[in-house]
């Protein structure tokens, strides 16, 4: 996306999110009628951007299959209409995109956004963890700024923790979802600081399968071309001895 193409869909993103957090109520109408205007979001930015939709659908198959596994399965965490909202799955995928957009526009400030994001971040869980207990989300920030430590998609991250911090917020305050205290030996604000983990996890695990896929291609490609060379090869020689 250009950058004014990135801004009308950040707007239309932040405004679409608050509406359905606002509106999320229990039900298979209202479920399939919130999943279904999230879904429309995704659908006009890749009528215009076809190639956006490879990366962000696995993002969403990602997320989905994390949903699953902490919130049904471990437990970590419960929505308050019950299960896996509908709109959660795209809702992932429209997360992915405005921190994998915003973020490719703010290159020229990269030292600064990374640096100020990093240092606020770990102020903020000390403090957190001082005054309300929060370990669990302690844990998880210490292993955010591990993985950001090694890797060179720092700006993604960090635009990434900005961005998903307001919607975990937005999304407790309301009640929309809720995590829970008790985490095993330790324990969770709600939402805990470090939940910023599963998004950056979610950014970096969806770039590293699309890599992974393209890879594949490119060398399934170079095969069929490395055949065909053979193959004219074999038919040029066969003719010179006929």
């Amino acid at each position: 996306m250009n950058r004014r193409t990135t801004i009308v869909f950040t707007i239309a993103a932040i405004a679409l999110l608050a509406a359905v957090l606002c509106l999320d109520r229990a039900g298979l109408v209202p479920q399939l009628l919130l999943g279904a205007s999230v879904w429309l979001l995704l659908g006009a930015v890749f009528v215009r951007h076809r190639q956006l939709a490879p990366e962000t659908l696995i993002a969403i198959a990602i997320a989905t299959t994390g949903e699953c596994i902490l919130s049904l399965g471990l437990n970590i965490y419960g929505y308050r209409s019950g299960g896996v909202p509908l709109y959660v799955p795209p809702g992932h995928g429209v997360m992915y995109l405005m921190a994998l957009q915003v973020s490719a526009h703010l290159k020229r400030y990269e030292r600064l956004i990374v640096n100020a994001t990093f240092i606020a971040g770990t102020i903020g869980a000390v403090a957190i963890l001082a005054l309300f207990h929060d370990s669990f989300g302690f844990a998880c920030w210490i292993v955010t700024l591990m993985i950001a430590s090694t890797s060179d998609r720092r700006l993604l991250m960090a635009t990434c923790v900005a961005v998903t911090s307001v919607l975990e917020i937005a999304g407790t305050l309301v009640g929309n979802w809720r995590w829970h205290f008790d985490q095993g030996l330790l324990h969770s604000g709600n939402p805990p600081v470090g939940v910023v983990l599963l998004y950056c996890c979610l950014d970096l695990l969806t770039l590293m399968a699309l890599n992974a896929i393209m890879s594949r291609r490119q060398n399934a490609a170079c095969a069929r071309t490395s055949e065909t060379s053979e193959d004219e090869s074999f038919d040029s020689t066969d003719r010179r001895a006929a």
